[in-house]
């Protein structure tokens, strides 16, 4: 793999559209705002991800970076452009910009591991590795994969923790929706969980 950094790269050859390294499930606009209002007054800090793909190139990482940037009116951005990369190598790339940056949800994260898992045959000692994390960790995050839409939904949303999400994962299948109501109407913490699991076995 092969870097070249630009530090005015034209902006109207960056193409949005192809999310496919997008590791977000979707835009948070205050998110943007803010970034916008700290590049306008501090500049591009980080640089964006780029691959060529013809006359363009698509968005590696850095996408809410371009978004920010766009709406200042800017025409250029600094960049990272790789070249001879597997996937796998640019996968990685994208996902520990992400990491860098902290701004991803547990959900954001629990997919990527999955992809990285079952595209590249990444073991889970080499997930935690590359994320920085525990085994335990990583084994959570997969876990959620697997769980009701609802639950990763309030985990994505910040509504409950990882952490309370396992613990509702422990309470039966046709259980589980209404826990997680009463997780969240009447924040619940991990321990009131386990409580309430402990009671509700006898």
């Amino acid at each position: 793999m092969q870097l070249r950094y630009e530090e005015k790269f034209p902006l109207n050859l960056v193409d949005e559209a192809d999310e496919e390294f997008q590791a977000r499930l979707d835009y948070d606009e205050e998110e943007i705002e803010s970034l916008k209002q700290d590049i306008a007054q501090n500049g591009q800090r980080n640089p964006v991800g780029l691959i060529q793909k013809g006359d363009r190139y698509q968005l590696i990482y850095g996408f809410q970076r371009v978004k920010a940037i766009r709406s200042l009116g800017w025409e250029a951005v600094r960049a990272n452009i790789y070249e001879s990369a597997s996937g796998k190598e640019l996968y990685l790339q994208s996902f520990s910009d992400n990491i860098r940056h902290e701004d991803l949800s547990d959900l954001e994260t629990a997919l990527s591991l999955r992809f990285l898992k079952e595209h590249f045959n990444y073991s889970i000692e080499e997930l935690a590795q590359t994320l920085g994390r525990k085994t335990v960790t990583v084994y959570n995050l997969l876990r959620l994969t697997t769980l009701e839409d609802e639950i990763k939904g309030a985990v994505h949303r910040g509504q409950i923790s990882l952490t309370q999400a396992m613990e509702i994962s422990r309470f039966p299948d046709f259980k589980r929706l209404k826990i997680l109501d009463q997780a969240i109407s009447d924040k619940l913490s991990v321990r009131h969980l386990k409580t309430l699991r402990d009671i509700k076995a006898k």
